[in-house]
């Protein structure tokens, strides 16, 4: 004979099942909108306009360059908004007009004829489109796992698809430029990211739609009164540094392999190899969180990718070297990605989540001009070409670790502890 008790058991268990699979589709489509945010490679797109659309002038490259850099800072400091977006109009609403303003800017740039075009279409508009589904994708997904034991995996993959991107599209938007143009090459990428945003906005839900309360201002999504919490600010150090450092590789690798001699082509394979490890890297990292604790798998991954760049890109003056630092470095450099958002939540609690990551991209947004200071140092520095890279990005990401491992002996002071 079947109780009531026994009926409510059964349904249950068919949610808490039907749960344990959809959590994977959230995943799947969380992963399609990391790979169409920063699937396009500016710095791809940056080459051809200068030297086949705007003319390849020292004023050109300067005023392009801020293209890449002003989509980056749009998208930090936009967060908040998008947050706020999302608790006012929901999750789906959310990432549908994401959606259009991503592959808006795109098809807009393929119609620029001026520099300042691609400020508004690609910058503001693209920016504004990849924040929302950025923050919405990322928060929406450890939201699924969180209690599963199983989030930092979930972000790891999602992140993942990061590294694939930008291991994909840059040799498709090199061949699309050479035969169709930049016009159709920024068209073509704006329809297939809108196929795939589409996707993303049906699969990614809201584990508990009806627990989300409409903030009544931008005072609930940016609690500034968040920065008293000492572990919070600890943290967010540690997260700036890691934005400072990561990019270098990616943007200078290329021009030191130039430098030694090495063709283009060695060059870009050396970036392409970078991005694949990073794909590698984000995943083993998340099944190592899980096992060892967020901050363990952090303190590790970022010690290991400082070491790379002490140890193995300062001394690397051949193409071997330099492809054995691609490899470490490309698998070891990109945990912060996938470490952020569990460790936020796990120092927070799910209450404050949203408000502490908010709070943690608007700060760490100045760090994306990472590259840009690292270039400045190595302008005056009396020491051989590109070792002041080097010593950058390796001294700040062995810094980002021991102020992470200050952190984890705050919270307990058994340096083996699960954390």
């Amino acid at each position: 004979m079947t109780t009531a008790a026994d009926g409510t058991k059964t349904r249950r268990k068919s949610v808490s099942s039907s749960d344990g699979y959809y959590c994977w589709l959230v995943v799947f489509g969380s992963s399609l909108a990391s790979f169409t945010v920063f699937g396009t490679m500016m710095s791809v797109m940056q080459n051809y306009c200068v030297h086949h659309v705007f003319g390849d002038t020292d004023k050109n490259r300067v005023l392009i360059s801020f293209v890449g850099t002003l989509c980056y800072f749009i998208s930090d400091v936009f967060t908040p908004f998008a947050c706020m977006l999302e608790s006012l109009i929901g999750t789906q609403p959310a990432l549908l007009l994401g959606t259009f303003l991503v592959s808006g800017g795109l098809i807009a740039s393929g119609s620029a004829t001026e520099i300042w075009h691609l400020y508004l279409s690609h910058g503001i508009c693209f920016g504004l489109g990849s924040s929302i589904m950025y923050i919405v994708t990322m928060t929406t997904t450890t939201e699924w796992f969180q209690g599963r034991g199983k989030a930092s995996t979930a972000v790891g993959i999602v992140t993942s698809s990061i590294g694939l991107a930008g291991l994909i599209t840059p040799m498709i938007m090199t061949a699309s430029n050479s035969k169709l143009g930049v016009d159709w090459t920024f068209r073509i990428l704006g329809f297939t990211f809108f196929a795939a945003n589409l996707i993303t906005t049906l699969l990614v839900k809201p584990k508990n739609p009806k627990e989300i309360k409409n903030p009544k201002g931008i005072n609930d999504i940016i609690q500034w009164d968040l920065l008293k919490h000492v572990n919070l600010q600890i943290w967010i150090i540690s997260a700036f540094f890691q934005v400072l450092c990561i990019f270098v590789p990616y943007f200078f690798l290329p021009s030191y392999a130039t430098y030694l001699g090495l063709s283009t082509t060695q060059g870009s394979s050396l970036v392409s190899v970078t991005a694949a490890m990073s794909c590698l890297g984000r995943i083993s990292v998340g099944i190592i969180a899980d096992r060892v604790g967020n901050l363990n798998a952090s303190i590790i991954f970022s010690l290991f990718g400082g070491l790379s760049s002490l140890c193995i890109w300062t001394f690397a003056y051949n193409y071997s070297t330099l492809m054995a630092y691609a490899v470490t470095f490309g698998f070891f450099g990109g945990s912060y990605y996938t470490i952020l958002a569990p460790t936020l939540r796990f120092i927070l609690g799910a209450e404050q989540f949203h408000a502490g990551f908010s709070l943690l991209m608007v700060l760490t947004s100045p760090a994306i001009v990472g590259p840009t200071i690292a270039s400045t140092i190595e302008s005056v520095s009396p020491l051989e070409p590109f070792l002041s890279f080097k010593l950058f990005c390796g001294c700040i990401s062995i810094a980002s670790c021991v102020v992470t491992l200050a952190l984890k002996l705050r919270l307990h002071p058994n340096i083996l502890a699960k954390i």
